[in-house]
């Protein structure tokens, strides 16, 4: 049952690593005066972290098994909480940005 759930909290990662990559694509093709359209790659992350993660459950239980699903619980909350944070700021100024970028489409002159 602990892999089941560090495969989960695996897959849990890479989705909000990827939500974080295409925010932060969108980010960079905004400031650089392209449509906000990033998209983040799946391979090799979808395999790579799961396999991370199982390695870190494994080892914890080998060397610490009393307090391994603890601190795998409390490693992912922390995740959590720093991606949170780092999330919001980046859809704010995603945000901000695509306020700019709209302003200056109504702004500009319409060919005829």
């Amino acid at each position: 049952m602990k892999y089941v759930i560090a495969i989960l909290i695996s897959l849990v990662f890479c989705g909000m690593s990827f939500s974080s990559e295409v925010t932060n694509g969108n980010i960079a093709h905004l400031e650089n005066g392209r449509e906000p359209n990033a998209g983040a790659a799946m391979f090799p992350t979808i395999p790579i972290v799961p396999l991370m993660f199982l390695a870190v459950t494994w080892f914890a239980y080998v060397l610490i098994p009393d307090y391994a699903t603890l601190i795998l619980w409390a490693l992912f909350a922390i995740f959590v909480a720093s991606w949170t944070r780092t999330y919001r700021g980046q859809r704010k100024v995603l945000a901000e940005l695509m306020k700019g970028a709209q302003s200056q489409q109504e702004g500009s002159p319409h060919d005829l």
